[in-house]
């Protein structure tokens, strides 16, 4: 499953490359979303959010919503890796 998550990741991000050109750095669990280092202002992260969720619609795997006061906010850094396993610990 995790392996699953990782790779809809992966393509989310490269969809997300095709829309914004600015993001260049090649897809790795260490690029950040928010906080210190985030190259995501926050239409980048509304934006890449969207291109995830529709992402795993479509492979049917149901995810949390990344958006609420319940993650976004309660983190003051979040990168792929965050992510990636903050949704693999809701989907066991």
């Amino acid at each position: 499953m995790k392996n699953k998550v990782e790779k809809i990741f992966k393509r989310s991000y490269l969809e997300f490359q095709k829309l914004n050109k600015k993001q260049k750095k090649n897809f790795s669990h260490k690029i950040v979303i928010k906080g210190k280092g985030s190259s995501f202002d926050s239409v980048d992260i509304v934006t890449f959010f969207s291109i995830l969720d529709s992402n795993f619609k479509s492979n049917r795997v149901n995810i949390p919503e990344l958006l609420d006061e319940k993650f976004f906010f309660k983190y003051k850094n979040i990168n792929f890796k965050t992510l990636i396993n903050y949704i693999y610990d809701k989907k066991k």
